[in-house]
């Protein structure tokens, strides 16, 4: 399944699907997944560098520095669905950062409170670069025989927490006792 799942994420990379691929990265990087030592040993070469390359891409460093470059570089060619959490960070920063209004003096010490512009620019550009990633829409055509796989899928599939999830991936692989003893109960 990881095979799979990286493999539509390869996909999604190529389609410049970047919120998608941040989704199978977490899924990836849940505990009930990124436990399964065996699994993911059984990645090929090829794959597991595909994976460290996702990664990268959009990873917090540098305050999503590599997105941020790939972000602008796919808005020119075409269609994108960007990683949200990038601009919500900026928000966020933009909004605790900056006060909605400002002093400024009127002269012999006196201070008037003026509507900080500059934060509002801000924001404006945040949004203006949201609303930059909607004008190109992908032009996929709907193929009757995927959506009612789709369909029955989800209607079969069952929601389970993380505890639930923990517990099937230890169906899948067991832990190990440690050298020498038994598995202690985490209860």
């Amino acid at each position: 399944m990881c095979f799979v799942l990286l493999k539509v994420a390869a996909e999604c990379d190529a389609l410049n699907s970047f919120n998608i691929i941040q989704e199978i990265l977490a899924a990836l990087n849940s505990d009930s997944v990124y436990r399964l030592k065996a699994t993911w040993k059984e990645l090929k070469p090829k794959t597991l560098a595909q994976w460290e390359a996702l990664q990268k891409l959009l990873s917090n460093e540098h305050n999503y520095k590599a997105i941020r470059v790939r972000l602008d570089e796919s808005l020119a060619k075409g269609p994108v669905l960007p990683y949200l959490g990038v601009f919500l960070s900026d928000l966020t920063f933009i909004e605790e950062g900056n006060k909605d209004k400002i002093d400024v003096g009127k002269g012999e010490g006196q201070f008037e409170k003026l509507i900080n512009f500059d934060k509002r620019r801000k924001i404006a550009a945040v949004i203006e670069k949201i609303r930059e990633c909607q004008r190109s829409p992908y032009n996929f055509k709907p193929v009757a025989e995927i959506q009612e796989v789709i369909q029955f899928r989800l209607v079969e599939a069952q929601v389970m927490n993380k505890d639930t999830l923990y517990q099937q991936s230890l169906v899948v692989e067991p832990r190990k006792p440690p050298s020498g003893g038994t598995v202690r109960s985490s209860s």
